[in-house]
Formats: C-alpha cells, sequence, structure tokens
C-alpha cells in the first residue's frame, strides 16, 4: 500500500490506496492533535462511498458533515486534503472540495497525520 504525507502551513495532505477487500478501505487525515481526546479528522472510506470530516472535543466525538455516494474505484490511489484557517474547513478529495464546514471550537495548534485503518502515522 503506497502512502504518503505532508503538512504545510495550513493544510495537510494525504495520498492512500484503498486496497482490495470487503472491510474498511477508507484513509483520513487528522490535524490539530493534541490526545485521543482533541482533534479533527477527515476519513474518506471508497467502500461506503463516504467522505466524512468530524471533531472530538474532551472525548466526545461530533461529525460536522458527511458526503454520501461518491463513487471512485476501489484499489486505486486517492489524495485527501485538509486546508483550515480559523474555523473555517475544506476538505478535498482527488483535488475536488466536497466538504466545508465552520466550526467553533479549536483544541489549538497541534501534531498532524494521516493512515489507513492498519497503518496511521503521526507527525510533530
Amino acid at each position: 500500500m503506497g502512502r504518503r504525507h505532508a503538512v504545510q502551513g495550513r493544510g495537510s495532505v494525504g495520498c492512500f490506496q484503498s486496497g482490495q477487500g470487503e472491510k474498511d478501505l477508507g484513509g483520513g487525515i487528522v490535524w490539530r492533535y493534541k490526545d485521543e481526546n482533541n482533534y479533527y479528522v477527515a476519513r474518506f472510506n471508497p467502500l461506503e462511498d463516504n467522505y466524512r470530516l468530524s471533531k472530538v472535543m474532551d472525548g466526545k466525538r461530533t461529525q460536522l458533515t458527511t458526503k454520501d455516494e461518491i463513487k471512485v474505484p476501489a484499489g486505486e490511489s486517492h489524495t485527501l486534503a485538509v486546508r483550515m484557517e480559523s474555523v473555517e474547513i475544506m476538505c478535498l478529495l482527488d483535488g475536488k472540495k466536497l466538504l466545508d464546514a465552520r466550526t467553533t471550537q479549536s483544541p489549538g495548534r497541534a501534531k498532524s497525520g494521516c493512515g489507513t485503518k492498519p497503518t496511521t502515522i503521526l507527525l510533530r
């Protein structure tokens, strides 16, 4: 499975190959990660045809927005990107903006990372 990642300024980019199989083939980006109870996550799953944006604050997960019925072939590489400025969040899949949301809370600056179900990479 090929993976690459980068974090630059106000954006995070992750690339993953969704693989073959019948279970969870998704991947995602985590940012503003302070600990397991405080972070944001954008996750795409080609098997379920969805892209979800959530935040976890004080251990409580809240889905900010979702896009369903996204048809892309499983087993191919896809690029996820997230841009966050202040409380505005925009999520892209293969260069196309699919999600945007506004949040009222932020855990502040922290770590970013990306991964798939079996593998997660956390950056400092």
